[in-house]
């Protein structure tokens, strides 16, 4: 008989005798394409470093000194030309270590990192401290129809957690003494740990709630019927909109799940990785992003106190674990923010490590290091519990260095009998014959060359009975 394996959608929550047919048990930095082909994710290719801190925003300009890509990195926000040279910003911005919140009006882009909101002036090339009484302890910034807002604090660090701060005072640089009026929660006592905008409404997400915003002209901020929700988020840094839908990190019914909201309505989404999720035992430093490969759009979440990384394929609708390879052990990816550069043509990667290293997502390597791809399906047993002899397997790849391929049987030991695949020049199909007798079988691909690598079938021809 021929029949063809699949290596279906990763499904992380059994335990190693029980992944059955027609699922994987790992999906290590691939993704699945149109196709349903496993494709290596892309890499991280160095282009540059600014001094020996981590990266904690690359943000890219829109109406001020339109196409100016800005990097935040140890207290300092700096110019980063296509040339990969630096111009620093006079003036430090508090919380050094923390995820940096941009905004602009069509004057002065603005940031936040989880202390106070400044102000950078980019003909001058000033970072200062918005005075008068803007907000503190803010997490978050937005734009919004001639609006600045944030969460946070009163400007005396006093006030309701709740609490949403706004102002239109552009012409004194919403810096006065009364420049910042205030709003708060209404539909649940809830903190607002996230502050979020998109289809010129604002969304605040708190531990237990959301509720959505929009400038009804006289409040000016009026509450938009029909759009709280119960779902609230661990992290306020995981909460991010990808192409109009909500996505972040959420505790329902005492478990912690990914949560995705489309059209006002939340579902779980991270069902394949629940159990690993739930296992972990910190959540609030949860960071997400929304990041584009090869056109695809990516919400990649990664766990800093846990070292563990995954990413969603949002148009395929399935799951992968990202990782960088140390020694024997898989960390998390790399990444610690993201932008698309549409002036430089460049999708720019921050390093989490402290080294200052700016990448471009691109290349086979992280960084120089080899990126190890994984694919380990289910146990095989083609729908019956009677010996099967395999004769060949028929495995079709784009990789002229070669991968390895092992297995083992019946859910017991490691995997074994490990082969190095190496097809021949302009081969695709790779013929490997006699892999033994088995009665239920688990194989896995493993790749790990400095090459792009894309897995599209995998075929069986084998017998069953004993031989």
């Amino acid at each position: 008989m021929f029949k063809e394996i699949k290596f279906g959608p990763v499904y992380s929550n059994l335990d190693d005798t029980q992944h059955p047919e027609g699922v994987m048990a790992v999906s290590m930095n691939a993704y699945v394409d149109e196709m349903g082909d496993h494709v290596k994710r892309d890499g991280l290719t160095f282009w540059t470093a600014k001094d020996s801190s981590k990266i904690d925003g690359i943000y890219e300009t829109k109406s001020v000194n339109a196409g100016t890509v800005l990097v935040a990195t140890g207290g300092y926000v700096c110019k980063m030309a296509a040339d990969k040279s630096f111009t620093t910003l006079t003036g430090a911005y508090e919380e050094r270590g923390k995820q940096v919140v941009w905004a602009e009006d069509f004057n002065f882009v603005f940031i936040t990192a989880g202390e106070q909101v400044y102000k950078l002036d980019l003909t001058n090339n000033t970072c200062n401290v918005v005075s008068g009484n803007s907000p503190t302890k803010a997490s978050h910034i937005v734009w919004v129809q001639s609006y600045l807002l944030t969460n946070g604090k009163d400007s005396s660090e006093a006030g309701n957690p709740g609490d949403i701060h706004y102002s239109d005072d552009v012409a004194d640089a919403y810096a006065l003494s009364d420049s910042w009026e205030v709003f708060n929660n209404e539909s649940n006592p809830d903190s607002s740990i996230a502050l979020l905008s998109d289809w010129e409404e604002i969304f605040s997400i708190g531990p237990y709630s959301t509720e959505a915003r929009y400038n009804d002209g006289t409040t000016p901020w009026g509450r938009l019927e029909g759009t709280y929700s119960g779902w609230g988020t661990l992290s306020g840094d995981s909460a991010k909109i990808i192409g109009g839908n909500l996505y972040f990190l959420t505790s329902r019914d005492s478990a912690v799940k990914v949560a995705k909201v489309e059209e006002r309505a939340p579902t779980v989404i991270s069902w394949p990785y629940d159990d690993l999720v739930r296992g972990f035992s910190t959540h609030s430093d949860a960071i997400g992003w929304g990041v584009v490969m090869k056109g695809r759009p990516f919400y990649v979440i990664t766990w800093p106190t846990e070292d563990v990384t995954l990413a969603y394929n949002i148009e395929q609708d399935n799951w992968s674990q990202w990782s960088f390879r140390s020694g024997s052990d898989d960390l998390r990816w790399l990444g610690n923010c993201y932008c698309f550069s549409r002036s430089q043509g460049k999708h720019f990667v921050g390093d989490r490590r402290a080294n200052g290293r700016i990448y471009t997502l691109s290349g086979t390597q992280d960084d120089s290091s080899s990126i190890r791809m994984q694919l380990t399906s289910g146990f095989i047993n083609h729908g019956t519990n009677l010996s099967k002899f395999n004769n060949y397997l028929k495995i079709k790849t784009n990789s002229p260095l070669g991968y390895t391929l092992e297995y083992r049987d019946d859910g017991t030991g490691s995997f074994v009998n490990s082969r190095t695949v190496v097809p021949a020049s302009g081969e695709f199909m790779k013929k490997e014959n006699s892999w033994g007798e088995y009665t239920q079988r688990q194989w896995q691909v493993t790749h790990t060359a400095n090459e792009a690598f894309v897995m599209s079938s995998f075929w069986e021809d084998f017998e069953e009975g004993t031989h």
